[in-house]
């Protein structure tokens, strides 16, 4: 799914560092939104779940108005990230939502490209308070997103797959993991189990 979110040239204003406010999604590039240093984590903290029974693009939209009453500029500009590619999406499929499973894909690759941006600043000399910036707007984004499954569950899920099919290779029990779990997975971490298990 192509989406082009705008880029958003900004200079540097008092408390604030200069950067691109927007992501490229479609091309998995990451981005750097200019947000205040310190503003990021205590809005996290400050933030409430909205209540059960929205939809996500309703609980964006939610906690988007709730940043803008706050006059929050580095959360603000997270939530308008996502509700950019929501939107794009939405215009796609022609409808004012999106069913909970297409905005949880979308999520997902919004949250690759922040972890995406994390592992580049981290290799990167002075690259600490980017990759503090990145990892808090990635927390909120995983705020929209279903809790993955923890190891011992990882485990279990690999002890069936294997146990359903003992001549299988790593390839093959990732594929039925991913058929079976996809939306509860952590594939980073399943991948790992299973070569160990197959060892």
């Amino acid at each position: 799914m192509a989406i082009v979110i705008l880029v958003v040239l900004s200079h540097s204003v008092s408390g604030f560092e200069p950067g691109v406010g927007a992501s490229f999604l479609a091309r998995g590039r990451p981005c750097i939104a200019a947000r205040p240093m310190r503003s990021v984590s205590a809005a996290l903290r400050a933030s409430a779940d909205t209540g059960a029974g929205e939809s996500i693009v309703q609980r964006v939209n939610g906690e988007l108005k709730a940043a803008m009453r706050a006059k929050d500029t580095a959360v603000l500009t997270a939530l308008r990230n996502m509700k950019a590619a929501l939107l794009l999406a939405m215009k796609e499929e022609g409808t004012d939502d999106l069913p909970d499973a297409k905005a949880i894909a979308i999520m997902r690759k919004l949250a690759k490209m922040r972890q995406e941006s994390i592992d580049m600043f981290a290799k990167a000399a002075g690259g600490e308070e980017r990759v503090a910036e990145e990892a808090a707007e990635l927390r909120l984004i995983e705020r929209f997103l279903p809790r993955l499954a923890d190891e011992a569950q990882t485990r279990s899920w690999i002890e069936e797959a294997i146990a359903n099919n003992p001549a299988a290779d790593v390839g093959r029990v990732m594929g039925a993991l991913m058929k079976a779990h996809r939306d509860d997975l952590d594939g980073k971490l399943a991948q790992r189990l299973v070569k160990e298990m197959l060892g």
